[in-house]
């Protein structure tokens, strides 16, 4: 996968998809946004894409040094590096200089059922994880009081997060449910919360038709981010 401006990523197809929603969906639909937070930026992905669309000021921050040296030589080689600001540490304890109207993730969420006990451990002894609480936490301290945090999050997730979003005062507003195929169950969930209570809408969205061929309506939101 290639993205636009000759920057080299190795990255999933959801990742693509999120990016693209939060662009071409979601943020059309709010007003006052000029600052974005991505928490676990991986690659860098999430933030180019939006840097392609807005002209925001973006922050990432990833507490693997390997994705913030990756994300940091491909944000490097695009026209819009100047906009972008990344840190290498861990979210619950960093220290950010001001809140942000939009907070973004699309983390490396371990969950001890789906992983080898030998991982499962690993990953909690050098505290690896970022659960939904503490990711919850991380965006309650930093997001503006009229702010929106958009996350891409397992599928079998989403009642256990919307429970928990509304201990912490948030509530979720959008949920798209992520198909590969319309003949598959979901995997995924792109969820948008914000402090503000809203009517629950829930729609699915496919990413092949059962011919093999992508769905129009993946090829709509990627259409611009391709070579």
């Amino acid at each position: 996968m290639i993205y636009q401006d000759q920057c080299a990523m190795k990255v999933s197809t959801d990742s693509c998809l999120f990016g693209a929603w939060i662009s071409k969906r979601i943020i059309p639909g709010l007003s006052n946004i000029r600052t974005v937070l991505d928490i676990g930026v991986g690659t860098g992905l999430l933030m180019l894409m939006m840097a392609q669309e807005h002209n925001f000021e973006i922050d990432g921050i990833d507490l693997d040094i390997s994705a913030f040296q990756q994300a940091s030589s491909n944000i490097s080689l695009t026209k819009w590096k100047e906009r972008l600001q990344l840190y290498q540490g861990d979210v619950k304890a960093f220290t950010f200089n001001r809140p942000y109207d939009l907070i973004i993730s699309n983390p490396p969420f371990y969950e001890n059922n789906l992983l080898p006990h030998s991982e499962s451990k690993a990953a909690a002894m050098h505290d690896a994880t970022l659960t939904f609480e503490a990711l919850l936490a991380s965006i309650e301290k930093w997001l503006a009081p009229e702010g929106y945090a958009a996350l891409l999050i397992p599928y079998h997730r989403f009642e256990y997060l919307k429970n928990i979003s509304q201990v912490k005062g948030f509530y979720i507003r959008q949920a798209v449910n992520i198909q590969h195929r319309s003949d598959h169950r979901a995997i995924r969930t792109m969820v948008l919360l914000s402090r503000a209570p809203a009517e629950l809408s829930i729609r699915n969205m496919v990413i092949k038709e059962n011919t093999g061929q992508y769905s129009d309506a993946f090829m709509e939101l990627l259409s611009g981010y391709y070579l």
